[in-house]
């Protein structure tokens, strides 16, 4: 379709618009305004926690304007760097459903260690479906390399996944049996 995706979401809204007495022109326009500012904060919420993340990796000791031209350069990277023909974000991109549910029960699990030990309440409300999604999306990640073994990075991407989570476990379990650093920071604060 000519204008692609975009233009089709805006030709859809403004056609919805005009089911509600909306000139379709301006439901069009309301509907490109709309998905532009979802893409442009999606765009500035991924570079920012990308800087983040790339920051809390080395303790805070790589100033924000190097971190956040890491983190750029390493989404350039997946947009221009192609193997056999093919953007490396198309081959990465099955394991974003899975990462995206990891961060949410990596979510649900701070959660938890916040409620137990910030508030020292009963934190089962967040751990039961923690339990559920961690292994849910630890069993999708091994699929997926499973399934894609000769794709290296789509395999690799996965595995650090695996292992990334299974450190943050390790230190919630260690924070919530009172060995880890978090539970000496808690104590601390009393």
């Amino acid at each position: 379709m000519k204008g692609g995706p975009t233009v089709t979401y805006g030709k859809g809204l403004g056609q919805f618009a005009s089911l509600i007495g909306i000139n379709p022109k301006v439901g069009t326009s309301l509907g490109l305004l709309a998905l532009n500012s979802f893409l442009l904060t999606s765009l500035d919420t991924a570079t920012r926690l990308a800087r983040y993340q790339f920051q809390e990796f080395f303790d805070m000791k790589v100033n924000r304007y190097v971190a956040t031209a890491v983190g750029v350069v390493f989404a350039l990277a997946l947009l221009y760097y192609k193997t056999g023909g093919v953007p490396a974000w198309k081959l990465i991109w099955p394991v974003f459903g899975a990462s995206n549910q990891l961060v949410a029960a990596l979510a649900l699990l701070a959660l938890a260690v916040w409620v137990k030990l910030g508030l020292k309440k009963n934190n089962a409300f967040a751990m039961y479906p923690f339990f559920f999604m961690i292994a849910t999306t630890m069993a999708a990640l091994l699929f997926l390399i499973k399934a894609n073994i000769k794709n290296p990075l789509l395999s690799g991407i996965s595995i650090l996944l695996i292992i990334l989570a299974v450190m943050l476990v390790k230190e919630a379990k260690d924070a919530l049996s009172g060995h880890g650093p978090s539970a000496n920071e808690s104590g601390a604060a009393e």
